[in-house]
């Protein structure tokens, strides 16, 4: 993969060399929850590898259902902003 440099909000000018999103450990579904309560979809191999947004979720929960930093997600799914629509269907796995 190729590196990138990333510049983390918050954290000031520092940059940090990383490489291109990619999953560390395993995606885990901790269940479903306010802002997050729509059904993942499964690859063949039954790992989780999207999940389609429902009326009223919010990117950091669904984020934090599959436990999935913020950043990285955000990376995933080649967004700019948080706003998310029902019928988006979200990357959860690279």
């Amino acid at each position: 993969m190729a590196a990138a440099w990333i510049n983390f909000p918050g954290f000031g000018n520092n940059t940090e060399e990383v490489d291109a999103a990619e999953l560390v450990g395993e995606i885990t579904d901790s269940g479903p929850r306010d802002l997050a309560a729509g059904e993942p979809t499964l690859n063949d191999a039954g790992e989780i590898v999207s999940y389609t947004v429902q009326p009223g979720d919010a990117v950091d929960a669904i984020a934090t259902r599959f436990c999935i930093d913020r950043y990285s997600f955000k990376a995933y799914n080649d967004t700019s902003g948080w706003d998310v629509q029902p019928g988006d269907v979200l990357v959860l796995r690279p």
